[in-house]
């Protein structure tokens, strides 16, 4: 199957907001082999094509600064997770530590990181209750087929 250039860029997008999920979520963030190059395929045996870089594709960077942000943060590696819906098409994901203690209540570094995922291809806006670590609500508005990871505290 040829896919347009078109096609392929609304992809990347995808798996841009696919990959802000899993390195939101609780738990190891697993990148599959390719994902990062915006390597393509189906069922075996091209879903483990030889590997090839593409560095046009913009994943790899993104990738890169995923990992930077989660490393860098501990509400995105240990925090307690809660999850809102801001119509169909808005998801959010807020981490957070508090007191100095994470989810497993271990030591951590007090914080709070609030993800915003839109599927739609309309700007939306948002509200995000964030009450439970002790901040107000967090509003605003996000593109179109996209993933913001924003620092609350």
């Amino acid at each position: 199957v040829k896919f347009t250039d078109k096609a392929i860029a609304a992809a990347y997008e995808y798996e841009k907001i696919c990959a802000a999920v899993q390195f939101s979520l609780p738990g190891v963030p697993s990148i599959y082999y390719g994902d990062e190059q915006g390597m393509t395929g189906t069922a075996d045996p091209f879903n483990r094509l030889p590997f090839r870089e593409n560095p046009d594709c913009g994943l790899l960077d993104y990738y890169r600064e995923l990992t930077g942000m989660r490393n860098g943060n501990d509400a995105l590696r240990t925090g307690e997770a809660f999850f809102q819906a801001d119509g169909s098409d808005v998801l959010m994901i807020l981490r957070g530590i508090r007191d100095g203690k994470d989810a497993f209540g271990h030591p951590a570094r007090s914080g709070v990181v609030l993800t915003v995922i839109n599927r739609s291809s309309q700007t939306l806006a948002y509200t995000a209750e964030c009450s439970v670590f002790g901040l107000p609500s967090c509003s605003g508005r996000i593109g179109p087929v996209s993933a913001e990871i924003l620092v609350l505290a």
